[in-house]
């Protein structure tokens, strides 16, 4: 029965990794007023980015700026 239950947690978490990177979006972040851009796997991973460096920063809101080249948080972000 342990041994269901370990094969039944690792097939989960195979299927989350699995879909995660499958609908993963690709992101690139330039600050307004530079040039030098930074590329992201995913919209998560940037604002994972975003809060290390003190920027506080909305999933959805940072999706909805995608390619609009509208500032957001003082950057330009773009799919990649």
């Amino acid at each position: 029965q342990e041994l269901l239950n370990l094969i039944e947690m690792k097939k989960k978490e195979a299927l989350e990794k699995s879909s995660r990177s499958k609908f993963s979006k690709a992101v690139v972040i330039r600050k307004e007023d530079e040039e030098k851009t930074l590329e992201f796997p995913s919209i998560t991973l940037t604002i994972k980015h975003l809060n290390s460096i003190g920027i506080s920063a909305d999933r959805n809101q940072l999706a909805k700026h995608l390619d609009t080249n509208k500032s957001y948080k003082g950057y330009i972000f773009s799919k990649a």
